[in-house]
């Protein structure tokens, strides 16, 4: 016969299944229920519901767009702060990561928070090496949000910080990966109409003649370019999974 506490041990397993994919992070915890579950949990007779409910919040702790929303949420802050002085020989571990993402979401209270934008850069002969290295680059530049390849047109979309120059994204490439690139769209913000139709309304690639390219660094390839089969160049697109700082 199931009992409370494995009833509430599946419960919680299955919120962090589901929190574990990024893509359902921000309805979870738009839903305060859940999060005031987790809370409750927190406080739960079972090491293993306890555990599994704080790896589900610091899930959602690790994305810091939903920082603001989980610190806001009634019983959070003070839940941590409690299990945090625990003295409890079983609350060791526990209360030091309660410490840490309590921590976390004080400090997501200073941050500037930014309207995203999008910038598109064309790199010459894209290949799916290059696509690698150029996100295991651009991962370590403060700002950056997310990137999207496409090889068929050797574009690169990256969602970046208001604030990002693009030159920023430029020169890391020419730093790191010695390649070219040109700024072809120098960023929107991504939930606005107020951005300049005439750059909104671009297609992807433009010749070169037409380019409103504002930005351009070339540097020399110093190794050469592998030839890709046909089938793999035309592959629609690469996405890279979404990156948080």
């Amino acid at each position: 016969m199931t009992g409370p506490t494995d009833e509430m041990l599946n419960t919680v397993e299955r919120y962090k299944k589901l929190a574990e994919n990024k893509d359902n992070q921000a309805a979870m915890i738009k839903d305060s229920a859940v999060v005031q579950f987790l809370v409750y949990a927190l406080e739960g007779t079972s090491s293993a519901v306890r555990d599994t409910a704080m790896t589900t919040l610091e899930l959602f702790g690790d994305n810091v767009t939903l920082c603001p929303t989980l610190r806001k949420t009634f019983g959070v802050m003070e839940s941590l702060e409690a299990i945090a002085h625990s003295s409890l020989p079983e609350n060791i571990i526990l209360a030091d990561r309660a410490r840490k993402l309590h921590s976390k979401l004080e400090q997501s209270n200073n941050l500037v928070w930014e309207v995203p934008k999008e910038v598109t850069l064309r790199i010459p002969d894209l290949t799916p090496e290059d696509c690698t290295e150029i996100w295991q680059a651009l991962a370590s530049v403060r700002g950056v949000v997310s990137c999207q390849f496409n090889l068929e047109l050797s574009t690169c979309t990256l969602t970046v910080f208001s604030s990002m120059n693009p030159q920023t994204l430029v020169q890391t490439l020419s730093n790191q990966c010695s390649l070219e690139a040109e700024v072809v769209r120098p960023g929107f913000q991504a939930d606005t109409g107020s951005h300049d139709r005439s750059i909104r309304d671009l297609p992807a690639y433009l010749p070169e003649e037409d380019s409103p390219i504002v930005q351009k660094k070339a540097v020399a390839r110093r190794r050469p370019k592998r030839r890709e089969s046909s089938w793999f160049t035309r592959a629609a697109s690469v996405l890279v999974d979404s990156f948080f700082w």
